[in-house]
């Protein structure tokens, strides 16, 4: 498991700069575990942060999410609804 964070780590951040030092080596991996814990959500963990899980101030994003994915979708479904499909009507009275 943890070859395949490191893995990801490689490809998504050390491979995009130059390490011409341990130091920079050293830097870029603080980085990037700073940023994996505090800034990028997580599918494993609903949503939430590692930092969130650990600490446990992030119980309400897994349901925030789940009302935003309901709440958009409904949007996008009475937006559909809304909408004239007159030029489906036109393709079809064309090929008649």
């Amino acid at each position: 498991m943890i070859g395949s964070w490191w893995r990801g780590r490689k490809h998504q951040w050390l491979d995009l700069n130059e390490l011409d030092s341990a130091a920079t080596v050293v830097k870029c991996v603080a980085f990037y575990v700073e940023q994996y814990n505090t800034v990028f959500p997580h599918s494993a963990f609903e949503g939430q942060r590692p930092d969130e899980v650990y600490l446990e101030t992030g119980d309400a994003v897994p349901s925030r999410l789940e009302n935003s994915r309901t709440t958009e979708a409904i949007s996008r479904l009475d937006s559909d609804r809304a909408k004239s499909f007159q030029a489906c009507d036109e393709v079809v009275k064309a090929e008649r």
